[in-house]
């Protein structure tokens, strides 16, 4: 057979998606999975979304439409970013996306040469560090974890080279649910001005922030670098969209120009249907839906930390945003279950799957062993359920 491109051998699938979907296979064949890998809300989109939707279908919406995505979704999204940030942001800066994860992809393949060095905070997502990796760089992982798991200009400094082309800031954080407050930005911004780096700020959780833990745009604290700075968010969280994969990006216009150039020989542009149904949900018509949602994470957030709390080898840092817990486990590995020994977190991940119907993500998806990662906006009934077999998992830990 002839050899595929090198590239492909360089990354593997998601690790997230993998976890979901691999719960999603045992739940249809008739398991019962308490699925805590899923990294999406439980609820329906808002109705005012659903009808939008809806409504566009029945338009000429089944045209293609400018690369960068709809004019009127454009400046819904420059208004209310001009707003959340104090900064003037003119729509001409804004891309529309296939899915966030797409507008990170793009800003990857637009800022990063081959060879370049990018330094990507751990845990991480994992298509960070694949993006970077398909784009010929060479993602450095920088180890966060006894600094409340964000970045300090110390740990830039101990890993930047002179091959560092980009920093990769994700606030509120995933996997953590970590929040980076104002001065902390301001820190990372001065530096990689000072380095003449690219600043790309993973921002796609914004919303999903539980007081008295508030978001901060980088673009808000430093506008001064917004030259250097790509801002990428997402409706798929916040609207319980991910399915609809529309997400956006905030840069400057040479980095702007490049995205639409690939944007328009992949995808040539967002869903046309998807980008008119979210409109009035982008100038803040749906903002109710999202604090309704916030409220049944802090809900939901409570109950697992106070379960959680209980059970033992396991430990956590509460988190600020986001809907994860990033569970420490270490005390657990070494040990047995059933006499089969925990050597890492993925056996462990795999355990909780065989013998609990549990699914986690195991930290190792996010360049961290001895963690699992696991969502709280899935139903309550099933985190009660989940919860339960978790304690039950570890009570049978030796």
């Amino acid at each position: 057979m002839t050899k595929l491109a090198a590239r492909v051998a360089s990354v593997a699938g998601s690790r997230t998606s993998g976890a979901r979907n691999k719960a999603r296979l045992l739940s249809a064949q008739g398991r019962n999975v308490v699925n805590f890998a899923a990294g999406e809300l439980a609820s329906l989109p808002p109705t005012g979304v659903l009808a939008a939707t809806s409504e566009a279908l029945s338009h000429a919406t089944n045209r293609y439409t400018d690369t960068a995505g709809i004019p009127a979704l454009r400046d819904a999204i420059a208004a209310r970013m001009s707003v959340e940030t104090g900064t003037l942001v003119d729509s001409d800066r804004i891309v529309v996306t296939n899915g966030a994860k797409y507008g990170l992809y793009l800003t990857v393949l637009a800022v990063v040469e081959q060879g370049d060095e990018v330094l990507v905070p751990a845990p991480y997502w994992g298509s960070l560090v694949s993006q970077v990796l398909l784009a010929g760089g060479r993602p450095v992982a920088v180890d966060t974890t006894e600094n409340d798991f964000r970045l300090t200009r110390e740990l830039l400094e101990r890993h930047a080279t002179d091959r560092t082309k980009a920093i990769l800031v994700n606030t509120p954080n995933n996997p953590t649910g970590a929040v980076y407050p104002a001065e902390d930005l301001r820190e990372i911004a001065d530096w990689a001005a000072e380095r003449d780096v690219w600043l790309v700020s993973d921002e796609c959780y914004s919303s999903l922030v539980h007081p008295p833990a508030r978001h901060v745009s980088l673009l808000s604290v430093a506008p001064h670098v917004q030259e250097r700075l790509v801002t990428v968010n997402s409706f798929s969280k916040s609207f319980a969209v991910t399915g609809w994969r529309i997400g956006y990006v905030h840069a400057a216009p040479a980095v702007v120009d490049a995205m639409k150039k690939m944007q328009s020989h992949t995808t040539s542009h967002a869903s046309s249907v998807v980008q008119h149904g979210l409109v009035s949900a982008a100038a803040g018509a749906e903002d109710a839906f999202r604090a309704d949602v916030l409220v049944t994470l802090a809900r939901s957030r409570s109950l697992v930390a106070d379960r959680l709390g209980r059970i033992p080898h396991l430990r956590f840092r509460f988190p600020d945003g986001a809907f994860y817990f990033f569970v420490d486990c270490r005390d657990a590995l070494g040990r047995s279950h059933q006499g089969r020994r925990i050597t890492d977190a993925d056996v462990l991940a795999d355990m909780l799957l065989e013998h609990a119907a549990v699914a986690v993500v195991p930290g190792s998806a996010f360049g961290l062993d001895g963690f699992f990662r696991l969502s709280y906006a899935i139903d309550e009934k099933d985190i009660l359920l989940g919860l339960d077999r978790l304690e039950g998992f570890f009570a049978d830990v030796r």
